[in-house]
């Protein structure tokens, strides 16, 4: 998860990761939502990921943190290299990181779309599978500001419920995505009419901190 890979990571698979005719099941406990998206990514099924996660809330929370670590990082001069777009969009919000600039705030809208283009993708065309299936091609998940984001096989693997309420859990996860290396996940995991939900990444921080590291 070389950045920028970082910004979708925790939102993709983590972060964050069409259609085949399984049926979709509701995931009966919290640590159930962590082995369906999994499964729903070995099958390449963006419906049943769908199913387990909830990707524009996950997106909405995680993006936040996300863009205020790199304008926090493009203020004090310490991002790493990366693609040249991405790296002319952050610039352009290295001057002001409230959350009301209306340059953070386009870029967000921007970052949000390609992203959720990135996981639909990547899930229906089997490349976080680790077998493309011939339905997109590689090139058309690379949108302007995700350019070179890792295509790599991505697994979820479930850890243990951290804490639980009677519609609320946290749960630990792990995210191994490709030659990056793993990641340590802590998920927010939500009850709605008797179905659980992946929600949010709740070290989305820690995690662009941890992979802008390894980056340099």
């Amino acid at each position: 998860m070389k950045f920028p890979r970082a910004l979708c990571a925790p939102a993709l698979t983590a972060c964050a990761l069409l259609l085949f005719a399984a049926p979709v099941f509701a995931a009966s406990d919290p640590l159930s939502a962590v082995i369906d998206a999994q499964v729903a990514v070995r099958k390449s099924d963006t419906n049943a990921f769908n199913a387990a996660v909830d990707v524009d809330t996950l997106l909405n929370k995680g993006l936040d943190d996300s863009l205020a670590v790199l304008c926090e990082r493009a203020s004090a001069g310490t991002l790493p290299p990366m693609e040249p777009m991405l790296a002319m969009a952050v610039a352009g919000i290295a001057s002001d990181c409230r959350p009301e600039n209306p340059q953070l705030l386009v870029l967000r809208g921007l970052f949000q779309s390609e992203a959720k283009t990135f996981i639909s993708t990547g899930i229906s065309g089997g490349y976080f599978a680790g077998q493309p299936n011939g339905k997109v091609t590689e090139t058309s998940m690379h949108t302007r500001l995700l350019k070179g984001m890792s295509t790599a096989r991505k697994d979820l693997v479930p850890g243990s419920v951290i804490s639980q309420t009677a519609d609320t859990a946290e749960v630990s996860a792990t995210l191994q995505d490709g030659e990056a290396g793993a990641f340590p996940l802590r998920l927010k995991v939500d009850r709605k009419n008797a179905s659980w939900r992946i929600t949010e990444v709740l070290n989305t921080r820690e995690l662009i901190q941890e992979a802008l590291a390894r980056r340099q």
